[in-house]
């Protein structure tokens, strides 16, 4: 199993960059409200069973939906998680596999669009080489 971990702290976009990776990179659209929803799925990618989670905040939400999607199947698991050791010691020794990190960072001027632009394509193009 492959883990595709975005790492960061509280309001970097974490949510975000994976709803970009579905629709951008994956090419898949889910409906949601247009205030942030964190969401959990699962689906065939691929001939694969691939899935997703965006919730991270700490370690009891990790295991609540991320152990389902390992006992699922799933080859590939991508999710949010926040830098602290024990968040990444949870998927370390719960989930296993190969971890890939994908760093989010916070954006100096948070109403620079331009600064958030350049930031989600940088992780869309670490997403794409790990994936």
């Amino acid at each position: 199993m492959k883990i595709i971990c975005f790492v960061g702290e509280g309001k970097v976009g974490k949510s975000t960059t994976i709803g970009k990776v579905l629709k951008d990179v994956l090419k898949v659209d889910i409906v949601r409200p247009k205030i942030r929803v964190d969401f959990c799925l699962s689906f065939i990618y691929n001939g694969e069973l691939l899935g997703i989670c965006s919730h991270g905040d700490n370690t009891s939400i990790l295991k609540e939906f991320l152990i389902p999607l390992k006992e699922k199947g799933c080859k590939t698991i991508i999710c949010a998680s926040r830098p602290s050791n024990k968040s990444m010691a949870f998927l370390k020794n719960e989930i296993g596999g190969e971890i890939k990190e994908i760093e989010c960072r916070e954006v100096n001027n948070r109403n620079n669009e331009e600064e958030w632009r350049e930031e989600h394509s940088r992780r869309l193009r670490e997403f794409e080489r790990v994936f």
